[in-house]
């Protein structure tokens, strides 16, 4: 007779549930580490030279020393020239490459013709999820970050300093909008300026960034 022993539903219920939190923790992680190879290979085709680069090669061949930022053929067939200037006043604000923000442009809303709210509730052009723009001792929400938050709670500077969020009024009219899209590159930097980008780490700071679409560290 065997002596093995069927476990209790309920034994094998909560393993069930175990092992479905591990699975979607890692696939979590795998797509937050797909976002951040396709951001840093869209800024490599943009022409960014990351900080621990003593030399690059561009798209076109062309060798860029670091600390230069040369924007190559590709990038400009790519991004909107109007919105250069705006990339690069937030990326001088914040301390960031300009072609850091704009790869992120890219690769979240593909330079905001795709404003559609994500599966998990980010929104604008850089996908920020709403406690994220706001802050997250605003109260309520779940725990990836998204809430039920007005436009007068969530584009208020004054609300966003209260909660502590990221969310910048990046053009100076009393709104931080993640619609405009001059809000949305101001508080890109920011939040990748106090995620390890001000220092250079800016693998660290997109993966932050991205890591928080998808749940709160």
């Amino acid at each position: 007779m065997s002596t093995y022993r069927i476990k209790p539903i309920q034994q094998l219920n909560r393993s069930a549930k175990r092992k479905s939190k591990i699975l979607l923790a890692i696939i979590a992680a795998l797509l937050a580490l797909g976002v951040v190879f396709s951001v840093m290979a869209m800024v490599s085709v943009f022409g960014m030279i990351l900080s621990d680069q003593e030399e690059a090669t561009g798209v076109d061949g062309v060798g860029v020393n670091i600390g230069d930022i040369k924007i190559s053929k590709i990038g400009e067939g790519q991004i909107p020239k109007e919105y250069i200037p705006i990339y690069k006043a937030a990326g001088e604000k914040y301390n960031i490459p300009w072609t850091l923000i704009a790869a992120i442009h890219r690769v979240e809303t593909h330079f905001g013709q795709d404003l559609n709210t994500s599966s998990v509730g980010a929104i604008g052009h850089t996908q920020f999820m709403v406690k994220t723009w706001v802050g997250w001792s605003y109260p309520g929400g779940t725990r990836l970050g998204d809430a039920a938050i007005s436009k007068d709670v969530l584009m208020n500077p004054a609300m966003i300093k209260k909660y502590g969020g990221f969310g910048v009024d990046g053009d100076g009219d009393g709104k931080a909008d993640p619609y405009n899209v001059t809000d949305a590159m101001y508080s890109t930097a920011n939040y990748l300026a106090a995620n390890g980008g001000a220092s250079g780490n800016y693998q660290k700071a997109v993966f932050a960034y991205n890591h928080a679409t998808w749940v709160r560290p």
